[in-house]
């Protein structure tokens, strides 16, 4: 089995930018990451080995940082799980690191406890609070005061409208 590939580039040229993505092995985030580097932007990719393997694709965040590579994609690979307390901080820490900085910011990665909610545990309820809303939290205190220092915004929604030069086949859409 191997990640999905996206079928299309963002309509923004993203050279040099640096993005973080969270849970970005596979999935809908892997299809974020790609198109993110095929728009030129260099990738902190976020994983978690233990997701991943439960969802029977063990080795996604190589592939993926492997085929972006071979491409001249920069990629880093940084794997956490962000249902651990601190996770968050200890992610932004290292996408810090690893790049000087980030640009911006897709935090994707998360948890979903399929049952009724009136049968959710206490312990149902952390850890989709700590994936869902405390790391995210966490990832923004950290690394939002950088990206203004740095004159960046601090979504992929602001960083694309302050970006005036589309590439060639973006240029028909409004």
């Amino acid at each position: 089995m191997s990640a999905p590939r996206a079928t299309a580039a963002l309509c923004a040229d993203f050279s040099g930018r640096r993005v973080l993505v969270t849970g970005g092995s596979r999935g809908i985030a892997g299809a974020i990451v790609r198109a993110f580097a095929d728009s030129g932007a260099q990738i902190a990719l976020n994983y978690c080995r233990e997701a991943d393997v439960r969802a029977g694709f063990p080795d996604a965040a190589e592939r993926m940082a492997a085929s972006l590579r071979e491409a001249g994609v920069t990629i880093t690979e940084v794997e956490g799980d962000l249902t651990q307390p601190g996770a968050g901080t200890t992610l932004a820490e290292q996408a810090l690191a690893a790049f000087g900085g980030i640009d911006i910011i897709v935090q994707s990665a998360s948890v979903q406890i399929h049952k009724d909610f009136l049968d959710q545990t206490e312990a149902d309820i952390a850890l989709q609070f700590q994936i869902n809303l405390v790391s995210n939290i966490q990832l923004l205190q950290r690394l939002i005061p950088p990206m203004r220092s740095a004159g960046w915004a601090a979504s992929s929604a602001s960083a694309a409208s302050k970006r005036s030069r589309r590439p060639a086949k973006c240029r028909s859409m409004p």
